[in-house]
């Protein structure tokens, strides 16, 4: 967004960051907590001095753009996984993917960034009018974000499937025929219905 506004306004990438980040920092604080937040201001400040200050002095990178996509993001994603750690983040956009975390546990911190950032990049097709920065854009967000879940989460991490169901034979047979893995099955008894079911634990990558 800091560079839309840029190419629009001509107003330095720092500064737009730091401002952009204040109505994001009021609509967070309940949901990220008042550490979180100090942590990241912090942060912020740091990177706002990279950005405005420290980045301009080096030439720009006018190589092939798929290398520069591929090595911003593994570098952004890598970046972004220290913050997390440390229990900070860089702001911005981040703000909101950790409050959307909050409410949707179930989503990953990757999957939500994702998703926010192909949407800002959309946004700066009309602007810059390139079509292939746009994709390169989508490519560098793709493995940012890859990045980010496989240390994050783990890169042999996996997905344990709940199933809840009366048809426990059937359900078993089509785990086992369709994708050739097998379930664990234990007995369930509905806490408000009473009714028997079974619940299968089902390992998947």
């Amino acid at each position: 967004l800091s560079l839309i506004l840029n190419r629009i306004c001509g107003i330095p990438v720092g500064i737009l960051t730091l401002v952009l980040n204040i109505p994001l920092v009021i609509i967070s604080y309940r949901t990220v907590g008042k550490r979180f937040l100090l942590k990241t201001a912090k942060t912020m400040v740091i990177v706002t001095f990279f950005l405005g200050v420290i980045f301009p002095l080096f030439p720009v990178y006018r190589g092939q753009r798929i290398v520069a996509a591929l090595y911003a993001g593994i570098f952004l994603g890598s970046g972004m996984v220290l913050f997390y750690m440390r229990g900070s983040s860089s702001g911005g956009i981040d703000f909101l993917a950790h409050t959307i975390k909050k409410k949707k546990p179930h989503m990953t911190i990757g999957v939500i960034t994702l998703l926010i950032d192909l949407a800002v990049i959309l946004l700066g097709w009309p602007v810059f009018g390139d079509v292939e920065a746009v994709l390169y854009g989508v490519l560098a967000t793709f493995v940012s974000t890859v990045v980010i879940d496989k240390i994050l989460y783990g890169i042999g991490a996996g997905t344990l499937a709940l199933i809840v169901t009366k048809k426990g034979g059937e359900i078993a047979e089509r785990i086992a025929g369709t994708v050739g893995r097998g379930v664990t099955s234990v007995p369930a008894v509905g806490a408000y219905t009473g009714i028997q079911r079974n619940v299968f634990l089902c390992a998947c990558s």
